[in-house]
């Protein structure tokens, strides 16, 4: 488990960045289902999605990225004393 938010999505396009570099034309998946996510970060990965492409400012040359992210399943929130309703 993990948390992806704004500070660590550098690191994160990085590594895609890297592995897009040694693998031309691979397609990543980024499995974020046992994470937590910030939405304006997981919007951000969104939109490198769509659009094939990483950030500017993480790839200057904008090469072609085929990328695909699977969100973070929401947690129920937990309740306690919950067994000792149910009792």
């Amino acid at each position: 488990m993990g948390k992806v938010d704004l500070h660590t999505l550098t690191a994160l396009y990085s590594l895609i960045r890297r592995t897009n570099s040694i693998r031309p034309n691979l397609r990543l998946e980024v499995d974020l289902s046992k994470a937590s996510a910030e939405a304006e970060a997981l919007a951000d990965l969104h939109q490198s999605c769509d659009s094939g492409r990483l950030p500017e400012q993480v790839d200057p040359a904008r090469g072609k990225c085929h990328l695909r992210v699977v969100d973070p399943v929401p947690q129920l929130p937990t309740v306690r004393g919950l067994a000792r309703l149910s009792a």
